[in-house]
């Protein structure tokens, strides 16, 4: 029985390391310009934003994707989790400047919680180029 659980344990471990090293091959394969132009039609879709807010936004999104990308490509899976928090906050804090007190704070309720997971599906949904 013990043997069963451990055999169990061991194949979730692998199989979900696996779909994570899948999940970061797409993300290093996926150029910048593109992860961008998906966050940005997100939030345009989400927060419902102006054209003069779509503009302002997209050169954000760029740099967030062009960021996120370097960490993906030479960044340490043990340093990646805090500089993925790091970077969503600085973004975050550019997204103040453009975004109104409503848009905000629905955002941050719900908005970029749901990005990130549409996000992730939109990646994993890619085949490797």
């Amino acid at each position: 029985m013990y043997y069963k659980y451990l055999t169990i344990i061991a194949f979730t471990l692998f199989s979900t390391h696996g779909f994570s090293q899948s999940r970061m091959a797409k993300m290093k394969a996926t150029p910048a310009t593109e992860m961008a132009e998906k966050m940005t039609s997100m939030l345009q879709e989400k927060l419902t934003l102006t054209d003069v807010q779509t503009i302002n936004v997209q050169p954000i999104m760029l740099e967030d994707a062009k960021k996120k990308k370097d960490i993906f490509e030479n960044g340490s899976i043990f340093t990646m989790r805090g500089k993925m928090k790091s970077l969503q906050k600085e973004t975050k804090g550019k997204l103040q400047n453009i975004l109104t007190a409503d848009q905000m704070k629905q955002y941050e309720d719900s908005v970029s919680e749901e990005m990130q997971e549409e996000f992730k599906a939109w990646i994993d949904s890619r085949k490797n180029k």
